[in-house]
C-alpha cells in the first residue's frame, strides 16, 4: 500500500468489493498513521472492532498498548455518525474539536469510517455527498486526514459516481490513486461535469495507460533481446579469445589479449544480473512476516559463497521480525555484493548492522564497507525515482534494492551528505514477534 507517499489529499474514499480488501487498506492506513504520531479513530459498522484489531496487530501494531496510550480509539458508528439521526455539521464539529484537542500531543487526526451505516438510516444520499465536501474545507483549516469506506457491492454505481467527484484522491485494490473526475466544489448540487466530459476524461485516462502499457511492452521485448544476444555474443567472443590465446605466444598480446577477456567477462556477468534481477522483480509481491536473522543469514552465505575471500560481519537480534517480501534476502545480499565491489581490491570485508526502532516501529539493516560512498548525485536519484543525464546511480542493483524495498513497502536507507565510505541500507515496517 503506497500510504508512504506524502503527496495525497487528505480526504480519501477507499473502494472495496471484499472484506479482505477493505480490511488490509484499513490496516495500512492506521498503521502509517501511528508512525507519524497522528491520533488515531476508527469509526466501525460492519465490521466489529475486534475484527478490525486483529487486522491490525498482523501489520505489528500493538492494538492493546495503543488503546491503552490513547492513541487509537475504536468508535461505532452510532455515536459518531447517528445520534438522533444524521447531522454533517455536528460531525464536522466533531472532527474539528478533536484535532484541535489532541493537537498538543499528536501530529494530526487520522479516521477510518465505515459508510454502510447510511443503510440503517432514512437520509438522503445528497446530504452525504454535500458532508463530503464540506470535509474538503474542514481540511484545509485542521491537520485531520479521513479515509472514507465504500462498499462497491451495496452502494449503486449512481451514489459511486457522486462519491468519485468529492475525493481527490481515492483507494482502489491495494493503491492510491488521482481521481480524474474529482470537482472540489461539487458539493450536493446537480454534477456539474457533463457524461460526455466524464467519458471523455475516462477515454483519456484509457489512451495514458494504454501507452504506458505499450511501452512497458516494447521495454519488455527490447530487454529479452538485448540480454539473450549479449549472452549469447559474450559466450562466443571469450570462446575465440580462448582459441586466440593459444595460439599467440608474444607475452604483450597476451596481456591485451587477458584485459579483453575481462571486459568482456563483465558485460557478460553484467547481462547475468540483469536476468536474475528481472526474475526476481517479475514474480508477485506478497507482503508477509519476514524472520530478519533468518534472511540475513541467507545473504550472508550466498555473499561468502561468491565471495569466498570476504569477512562479513554482522549485528543482528536474535528476535527481530519485519513486514516484507520474499525478495528482502535478495536485497540484502546485493547491499553486501555492492559493498564488497565498491571496496575491492583494498578490502574484502564489510559489515551488516540491524536495528529495531519500536517508536517508528521499523526495522533498518544498514551495510557499511571501506568502499567508495553513493554520492550525491546517486542518492538524488534514488530519491527522485529517475535518471537524468548528470545525475544517475551506478549500478542495477542499487536500483533493484529499492524496487525490492518499495515492493515491500519500505524505503531505501540512503547515507547522510558527508559519509566517506560505501553505507547504504533498508528499513521495513516492523513485524509481529
Amino acid at each position: 500500500m503506497q500510504f508512504e507517499r506524502t503527496d495525497y489529499a487528505d480526504h480519501l474514499a477507499l473502494f472495496y468489493d471484499d472484506r479482505d480488501q477493505q480490511l488490509a487498506a484499513v490496516a495500512a492506513y492506521i498503521d502509517h498513521g501511528l508512525q507519524q504520531n497522528e491520533h488515531c479513530i476508527y469509526i466501525a459498522d460492519d465490521n466489529e472492532p475486534t475484527d478490525v484489531a486483529s487486522v491490525l496487530s498482523t501489520f505489528g501494531v500493538d492494538v492493546d498498548g495503543r488503546r491503552a496510550d490513547g492513541d487509537l480509539r475504536f468508535v461505532p458508528a452510532s455515536a459518531a455518525y447517528t445520534d438522533g439521526g444524521f447531522d454533517g455539521a455536528e460531525t464536522l464539529e466533531y472532527l474539528a474539536e478533536t484535532a484541535v484537542d489532541r493537537a498538543t500531543e499528536y501530529e494530526g487526526l487520522r479516521v477510518a469510517g465505515e459508510n454502510t451505516w447510511y443503510f440503517d438510516l432514512d437520509v438522503e444520499f445528497e446530504e452525504i455527498i454535500a458532508f463530503e465536501a464540506a470535509f474538503d474545507d474542514l481540511v484545509d483549516a485542521i491537520p485531520c486526514r479521513t479515509l472514507c469506506q465504500y462498499d462497491l457491492s451495496r452502494f449503486e454505481s449512481a451514489a459511486i459516481a457522486k462519491v468519485l467527484r468529492t475525493h481527490e484522491h481515492i483507494v482502489y485494490d491495494g493503491v492510491v490513486c488521482e481521481n480524474p473526475v474529482h470537482e472540489r466544489d461539487a458539493g450536493g448540487s446537480a454534477p456539474s461535469t457533463t457524461v460526455e466530459t466524464i467519458l471523455d476524461q475516462a477515454k483519456q485516462l484509457a489512451l495514458s495507460q494504454r501507452a504506458v502499457s505499450n511501452h512497458e511492452q516494447r521495454l519488455t521485448v527490447l530487454n529479452r533481446i538485448l540480454r539473450h544476444n549479449i549472452r549469447n555474443e559474450t559466450s562466443g567472443a571469450l570462446g575465440y579469445l580462448d582459441f586466440v590465446a593459444e595460439a599467440v605466444d608474444d607475452a604483450e598480446v597476451r596481456e591485451h589479449i587477458d584485459a579483453v577477456r575481462t571486459h568482456i567477462t563483465s558485460i557478460h556477468e553484467l547481462s547475468e544480473r540483469a536476468r536474475a534481477v528481472e526474475k526476481r522483480l517479475a514474480s508477485e509481491a506478497c507482503l508477509t512476516t519476514v524472520e530478519v536473522p533468518s534472511v540475513v543469514d541467507r545473504a550472508v552465505e550466498s555473499v561468502t559463497e561468491q565471495y569466498p575471500e570476504a569477512t562479513v560481519s554482522v549485528a543482528c537480534p536474535a528476535d527481530a521480525t519485519a513486514i516484507g517480501t520474499a525478495d528482502v534476502a535478495f536485497a540484502i545480499e546485493l547491499l553486501l555484493t555492492e559493498g564488497l565491489e565498491r571496496a575491492y581490491p583494498q578490502s574484502a570485508s564489510v559489515h551488516l548492522d540491524t536495528a529495531v526502532d519500536t517508536t517508528k516501529r521499523t526495522v533498518s539493516i544498514v551495510v557499511e564497507s571501506d568502499g567508495d560512498p553513493v554520492g550525491a548525485d546517486e542518492s538524488t536519484a534514488l530519491k527522485e525515482g529517475v535518471e537524468r543525464p548528470l545525475i544517475h546511480a551506478n549500478g542495477m542493483e542499487i536500483w533493484a534494492v529499492k524496487w525490492i524495498v518499495e515492493r515491500s513497502a519500505g524505503v531505501v536507507d540512503l547515507p547522510p551528505a558527508d559519509c566517506d565510505h560505501y553505507r547504504l541500507g533498508l528499513e521495513l515496517p516492523l513485524g509481529e514477534a
